[in-house]
């Protein structure tokens, strides 16, 4: 008898370690997967019934709130709470969504700890909130100004495209306006099928409003980088306001090319640096590029500029800033894509077809 029971009792204690060992498994070791699971709406269905932190614009209008939802406003049972944007679309490319099934984007993403309240300092702080009742969650109050904001989409209007506005002190953005945009109301509601119908929408629009255009893309500068061209040779002493002189014409052939760069309209134009920069003379900066600056001094001009390093905003998702820094490896050639026989590594094929595109518009 004595021996059975103590056979019984070995093997209760070993399915006691076995069950301690997968308790600690599945709660600790595994925690993170499981929360992190797409099956697991668990975690989103509580941080979305938490309380949660207002967004408001730097004129104090708010922006983006936690709504508690009566039992009439409630079209599923398991949401008591539903985030709203009072301002509708104007907002949405800074603040994003918070949305049950697709998340969060925009500065509800980036400060999502904050406005949950789960930061270290607002737990550390949790229990002074509780002696009076206060939830710790966070509000976030943003640079972008509202009236300002307003002011520019009315001056965009209805075409396609962005405006940005920035203090030229802080680097604080006080506007950033794209164009088309969204109402983050119709992905934050937790009417699930609505939300679903209205993003499908979202991402059929030939405008993918979902994107912000002023920072989440990247677009050929155009005319705009001969203000890079000019500061590269000034830093490197190669350019003053009075020389080189570059000469009157309507084109010029670069290097190891016969494609011509010419000017606006076929206008003749040159000189020093401020009239070639006041009539945005196209011959005189790619001359200026190739021939004064060079390869090294472009580069390390551009780069000064802040391209090839991270885009210092505190938004998610922005485009990659590139300048090449390959010119002595790749020679100009006629600007046509590469066709199925090309021979090339796809990477030099696309980097190509970038630097010609780049030279017809000139540095």
């Amino acid at each position: 008898m004595n021996r059975q029971i103590r056979r019984l009792g070995v093997v209760l204690i070993a399915a006691y370690l076995v069950l301690f060992a997968q308790l600690n498994l599945v709660q600790v070791f595994r925690a993170d997967d499981y929360l992190d699971n797409p099956a697991n709406t668990r975690q989103v269905q509580r941080a979305f019934n938490r309380d949660r932190g207002f967004i408001v614009s730097a004129d104090d209008q708010v922006v983006a709130e936690s709504v508690v939802l009566t039992a009439d406003e409630a079209p599923d049972e398991r949401f008591q709470r539903e985030r709203r944007y009072p301002l509708g679309d104007l907002m949405a490319p800074v603040t994003g969504y918070f949305s049950f099934e697709f998340g969060a984007t925009g500065v509800e993403d980036t400060y999502n700890a904050e406005l949950e309240g789960t930061t270290f300092g607002q737990q550390l702080s949790g229990w002074r909130d509780a002696l009076v009742d206060r939830s710790p969650v966070g509000d976030v109050q943003l640079s972008v100004d509202a009236g300002l904001q307003r002011v520019a989409a009315d001056a965009l209007g209805d075409r396609d495209g962005s405006v940005v506005v920035v203090d030229p002190r802080t680097g604080e953005v006080l506007a950033l306006w794209s164009s088309p945009s969204y109402d983050p109301n119709a992905l934050s509601t937790t009417d699930l099928q609505a939300a679903r119908d209205a993003r499908a929408q979202l991402l059929a629009d030939p405008g993918n409003p979902l994107l912000n255009h002023s920072y989440q893309e990247r677009y050929f500068p155009g005319s705009t980088f001969k203000v890079v061209t000019a500061a590269s040779g000034l830093r490197q002493g190669t350019v003053t306001a009075d020389a080189p002189v570059y000469p009157v014409e309507t084109q010029w052939v670069p290097p190891q090319t016969t494609r011509p760069i010419t000017n606006f309209d076929g206008l003749a134009c040159g000189g020093a640096l401020v009239e070639v920069l006041r009539v945005s003379c196209n011959t005189s900066f790619s001359r200026m590029g190739v021939e004064t600056v060079g390869p090294a001094g472009m580069i390390d001009g551009a780069e000064a500029f802040g391209f090839n390093d991270t885009v210092p905003i505190d938004l998610p998702g922005p485009a990659e800033s590139l300048f090449p820094t390959e010119f002595t490896q790749d020679l100009p050639a006629w600007p046509r894509r590469p066709s199925a026989k090309t021979t090339c590594w796809p990477h030099r094929c696309r980097w190509r077809w970038w630097q010609l595109r780049s030279a017809t518009a000139a540095p």
